[in-house]
């Protein structure tokens, strides 16, 4: 998986050289199996686990990170847009009366 080492800088506060990050996640089970610079930025490809799902996105690595730095977590809020129409008024529901359904 790959993972922007200015994205984690977004959720977590840290001063870390680029070696030290790299310690960090590998301390925490993350193993950084390559990189590369892009810009201004280090993009880490780090090995994923089946049983490790939480770890599979930018937020879960931050909270990880976070946690073995014990530092507070910065989690963005997203707006959320609400509309005044019912969501039903959108969907409708067509029945093929020559093809019923065996499986609901």
């Amino acid at each position: 998986m790959r993972i922007s080492i200015q994205w984690l800088k977004n959720y977590v506060e840290m001063d870390l050289s680029f070696s030290q990050t790299v310690k960090a996640l590998n301390d925490i089970g993350l193993l950084v199996d390559s990189w590369e610079k892009r810009g201004r930025d280090i993009i880490l490809e780090l090995e994923t686990y089946a049983n490790r799902p939480d770890t599979t996105g930018h937020l879960g690595v931050a909270r990880e990170l976070a946690a073995l730095l014990e530092v507070p977590l910065k989690e963005q809020s997203w707006p959320l847009n609400e509309i005044d129409e019912k969501t039903l008024d959108n969907i409708g529901i067509l029945q093929n009366k020559d093809f019923p359904l065996t499986y609901y």
